[in-house]
């Protein structure tokens, strides 16, 4: 392979690009370089060219794996889940249910209970208002960690939801196959089509050659083929069991 600018990758991880990408053409392309600052367009190989857009599409994808990464559920927030079932389950073994009603409770149980919760140190209290205490304890922190729980999975909800309507959002495969898109129509001049064979037309296998070097994911041709007919047609996937209005994507094609 002729001597090429290669930026963050290695001439071996482009080389099966731009083989998928053949026949490419000599002429230089106008295209922006970011090294110049954004808008700063200047006249290059379309090789360059391609390799320049695989590193913007390949630095967009690692800040939204680092955004999601960041607005994933809390890690204290499967704690407070944890909490809740323990306390939960702590109740049904006492046999109060998850209410903690304490008339439910074998006798056996309450007594055996409550002469050690009469050994308490305090004697103002007696065995009986101890245990009871004791169990209605364990209902307020099994409703707490419920409550806090939820709130964590509604901050998070809302920081994915925001993160997915912002451009860097959505799904990462289609954000990656748009940017393939458009390298095919702007820099190599050809119309989005894609082939209905197994393993798919040059736009399939340009598309999976790129997948592989920004994802390291390579998902069937059909699925590549269906992700950008929904990208070229501005759709996405209606959901089973239900009707909805199709949401415009914007491809940029």
């Amino acid at each position: 392979m002729e001597l090429i600018y290669t930026g963050r990758f290695t001439a071996d991880q482009i080389e099966p690009v731009l083989a998928a990408a053949a026949p490419i053409p000599d002429d230089d392309v106008e295209d922006e370089d970011l090294a110049l600052g954004l808008g700063a367009k200047r006249l290059m190989p379309r090789m360059e060219a391609i390799v320049r857009r695989l590193e913007e599409i390949n630095g967009f994808a690692e800040i939204q794996v680092e955004l999601k990464k960041k607005n994933a559920p809390a890690a204290h927030a499967k704690s407070l889940h944890a909490i809740e079932a323990a306390a939960i389950n702590l109740l049904e073994a006492l046999g109060t249910g998850s209410r903690g009603d304490v008339e439910l409770m074998p006798r056996h149980i309450w007594n055996s209970l409550r002469r050690k919760a009469e050994l308490q140190p305090s004697r103002m209290q007696s065995g009986d208002y101890v245990l009871r205490d004791g169990i209605a304890s364990v209902v307020r922190i099994a409703g707490w960690a419920q409550k806090a729980k939820e709130q964590e999975w509604r901050s998070s909800y809302k920081s994915h939801r925001l993160l997915v309507e912002d451009h860097l959002g959505g799904d990462l495969i289609n954000s990656v196959l748009r940017g393939v898109c458009q390298i095919w129509t702007d820099i190599l001049g050809r119309k989005i089509a894609t082939s209905i064979t197994p393993t798919g037309g040059p736009l399939i296998r340009f598309s999976t050659a790129c997948l592989l070097l920004i994802l390291e994911h390579q998902p069937s041709a059909a699925a590549i083929r269906n992700r950008i007919r929904r990208i070229a047609t501005g759709t996405s996937p209606k959901p089973r069991g239900r009707r909805r209005k199709a949401r415009t994507v914007v491809a940029g094609i």
